[in-house]
């Protein structure tokens, strides 16, 4: 479509046989002459010699659309304005019989003013074309790549101009669509507070009945008029929330707000409205809001009445009716569901980086459909608009995304989202914390995770360090989080503190008796959970299988023997072999404990007690790589031997697949 927005119109070729006979189209029939009073062949506006347009090519079909203007004066020498014998638009041109009255000439005029406002519109078409494409990365109309373009920072820099320079405007411009819009809203809503009304009740704005305020129309079922703007697609994309809870709330409101600042009643309103953008999913939101100031002479504060720390002063009923977070002073907010969104996304692993991404694409998805229902609107102008309506058949241009006179898109960073994000929990802070009176029952699952620690880092120098390793996490059996914390290892050792701790809360907020505790590592803080919390063993007894076997107990003051050689386990194999045939003799089996101590792929140590047999033995097999002592390896696969331990399945897949070789 812009390719025949910018293409050059071909002038049409002259010749002494197409100036001094006309086959067709308006003026003089083939082969025939003017005669006094004769219309030189019919009015040149008369329907019947417009031409219908089909396939255009090239920009001199936007500019001679149809019969009336295919013969214009456009200083080539074809088709005179029409002063002369040859009547009005004749093939010959000049000569003046005409009447007299100026109506030609001033005709005439009109076509060469529509002609030069043409050609002064294709120029700024052109102009508006390349900007459009050189906003993209690496974007041009050329068929070179631009390299020099680059993203604008995300982060200052230190230095001030440069800082200036690119940091990214998300107000409109002054003139430019959207701020007419938002200075009409202005209008409309400060004609009632000011006690007069416009000449129809439709053109003004109860902010005490109203919050949210609609584009006011539908581009495309608008249409265009004498000439194609996408002024109106810019506006569709602004929305308005009207926020003053002085005016809109007056029965939960007190006479005069607090200072943020001082904590005085001594305030009152400057006067001052204002329009903030915020991220609205895919689409703007600007909400309409006035300032207040203190009248201490101490404090003289002022501020906005979306700042957070002056919502966190009026009533909670009325601060949770305004649905978007300012983090930062001045620049974008956002819209608060979208970070619940992105809170309960936490935990599928996608971070801020990518949420981020995620609604810039959908801001980006709605910048190009609105682009393409532009562009095909324009075709519907081009191809089916009455000419007599058309003022200029050159279009504008749609602008950028981040266009501040035109679409004035913005992007969404994630240093908004983390700075929202902070917010947001600094304010939700105190209704957590009173959150432990409910969420506490009497079950809890607790499990490490590496998926947040990787994303939490330190600048050291110019390199960034991970402090954290893991975050351990408990949550009720209704799925409420009751203790979250980062940890430097794995290590059970840095809950020893922290376990008593949680279950002396669990005391004083009055919750009921831990009676459940689940995870997928039973060794790892179930005992600390057991000495903290006595009630998980109430009613609990040891699992006692049916058998005739004695009972086994692994006693802690049992002496040990370490084993650093296969011939010190074979000797060791040898010795208990004839114990435990004479107790598989007796009770038909004999078990044996096994318990190992590993890091990653390392085995460090292999403990190995028979039934009825001291001392253990304690096995470090170093260097021994995937041989194993041949008669304890026998010895463990006898029939009648029952391997037992704690967690055995994983001691027996680190000894099967480290040292135990089958081969």
């Amino acid at each position: 479509m812009y390719s025949i927005i910018t293409g050059k119109g071909k002038k049409k070729s002259v010749t002494g046989n197409s100036i001094a006979i006309k086959s067709t189209g308006p003026g003089r029939p083939k082969g025939k002459k003017n005669k006094p009073g004769h219309n030189a062949g019919g009015n040149r506006k008369n329907a019947r010699y417009v031409q219908q347009i089909g396939d255009q090519s090239s920009l001199s079909d936007f500019i001679f659309p149809g019969g009336g203007d295919a013969d214009d004066n456009d200083g080539s020498g074809h088709g005179g304005g029409g002063s002369g014998d040859g009547g009005g638009g004749g093939g010959g041109g000049g000569g003046g019989n005409d009447d007299g009255d100026g109506t030609n000439s001033d005709a005439g005029d009109n076509e060469s003013n529509k002609l030069e406002k043409e050609r002064l519109a294709q120029i700024n078409a052109e102009k508006d074309l390349k900007r459009y494409a050189d906003s993209f990365r690496n974007g041009s109309t050329d068929m070179t790549i631009n390299h020099d373009l680059d993203e604008e920072d995300e982060e200052d820099s230190g230095n001030s101009d440069t800082t200036k320079r690119n940091r990214r405007a998300c107000q409109p411009a002054v003139g430019s669509p959207i701020k007419q819009y938002l200075d009409s809203i202005h209008q409309k809503v400060q004609q009632p507070l000011r006690g007069t009304t416009l000449s129809t009740p439709f053109n003004s704005i109860d902010i005490k009945k109203t919050s949210w305020i609609s584009p006011p129309m539908n581009p495309v079922g608008m249409g265009f008029a004498g000439t194609a703007d996408p002024s109106e697609f810019y506006v569709s994309n602004a929305f308005v929330f009207l926020w003053d809870p002085l005016l809109q709330y007056p029965e939960h409101m007190p006479s005069k707000v607090i200072c943020p600042i001082c904590k005085t009643y001594d305030t009152k309103c400057d006067g001052n409205w204002n329009f903030r953008p915020y991220h609205w999913w895919d689409k703007t939101v600007y909400v309409y809001h006035r300032h207040h100031l203190c009248n201490s002479a101490s404090c003289g504060a002022k501020w906005p009445t979306i700042r957070p720390d002056f919502l966190a002063t009026i009533p909670t009923l009325v601060a949770e009716q305004f649905p978007f977070i300012s983090p930062t002073e001045r620049g974008p907010g956002i819209y608060a569901p979208m970070l619940s969104m992105m809170k309960e996304l936490f935990p599928s692993g996608v971070m801020i980086g990518k949420f981020a991404s995620v609604i810039n694409v959908l801001l980006r998805a709605n910048f190009a459909q609105m682009h393409v229902t532009y562009l095909d609107a324009l075709y519907h102008w081009l191809y089916n608009q009455p000419s007599a309506l058309v003022d200029c058949r050159i279009p504008a241009t749609f602008s950028p995304f981040q266009d501040e006179h035109g679409y004035c898109g913005f992007e969404l960073k994630e240093g908004l989202l983390k700075n929202a994000l902070r917010c947001n929990m600094m304010a939700r802070e105190p209704y957590m914390q009173a959150s432990a009176q409910t969420a506490n029952d009497s079950g809890l699952s607790t499990d490490d995770s590496h998926k947040q620690a990787k994303h939490c880092h330190v600048n050291v120098g110019n390199t960034k360090v991970r402090p954290f390793t893991t975050t351990y996490t408990a949550i009720s059996l209704s799925g409420q989080p009751c203790v979250s914390l980062f940890k430097f290892t794995k290590s059970t050792a840095e809950l020893r503190d922290v376990i008593p701790n949680y279950c002396q809360v669990r005391r004083h907020v009055g919750a009921s008796d831990l009676l459940r505790i689940e995870g997928d590592n039973g060794a790892h803080d179930h005992q600390l959970f057991f000495s903290a919390a006595p009630s998980l063993l109430r009613d609990v007894y040891p699992r006692r299988e049916h058998t005739d076997l004695p009972w086994f107990e692994v006693l802690p003051e049992v002496d040990f023997t370490y084993i650093t050689t296969r011939d010190a386990l074979s000797r060791y194999t040898l010795g208990i072999l004839d114990h435990v045939q004479s107790v598989i003799a007796k009770y038909g089996t004999c078990r044996i404990s096994i318990d190992t101590e590993f890091r990653d792929n390392d085995l460090h140590v292999i403990a190995i007690e028979a039934e009825g047999w001291r001392p253990a033995a304690l096995v470090h097999p170093y260097s021994w790589e995937t041989t194993f002592e041949p008669n304890m390896k026998k010895l463990l696969e006898s029939e009648n031997v029952l391997i037992i331990g704690c967690n055995i399945g994983v001691d027996l897949l680190i000894l099967f697949t480290h040292v135990y070789s089958l081969h």
